[in-house]
């Protein structure tokens, strides 16, 4: 799975949560077993990738 940092807007025309919200709530949230998921990050951002 693969994330970028920004995600661009939602259906509102807002800025969305981040990559990293996305990640924590499929973490924590989703109920999904991720045990062998890898993900990977990408973005223009140095700063917000690490």
């Amino acid at each position: 799975m693969s994330f970028d940092n920004d995600l661009g807007l939602d259906e509102r025309g807002e800025v969305a949560p981040d990559g990293y919200a996305a990640v924590k709530w499929l973490i924590y949230e989703s109920g999904l077993h991720l045990r062998n998921l890898k993900f990977n990050v990408h973005s223009a951002n140095p700063v917000a990738a690490e």
